[in-house]
């Protein structure tokens, strides 16, 4: 997609906006960098995990449990005698 430092290059729209719809051109602009760096699958795979976790804990937690008595003792039942 990058040429240069600062090509500008059209792309074609994903999809018409509808039947009939007129099909729009986007521009992307190429960083003003002598290698420009396009991410992988990997990056963006990541930048999707921190999307949806940053979402996750702005939104109102649920618990699918019933609340429990917070004084309650607790004992270890994973230790036989």
């Amino acid at each position: 997609l990058c040429h240069g430092t600062g090509d500008a290059v059209t792309v074609p729209p994903l999809a018409a906006t509808g039947p009939g719809g007129r099909l729009e051109s986007r521009w992307l602009v190429a960083p003003g960098t002598r290698h420009p760096w396009l991410p992988g699958p990997e990056v963006i795979l990541w930048a999707c995990v921190r999307a949806a976790r940053s979402a996750a804990s702005s939104a109102v937690r649920v618990s699918i449990f019933p609340g429990g008595d917070q004084s309650a003792k607790v004992y270890d039942v994973s230790r036989r005698r």
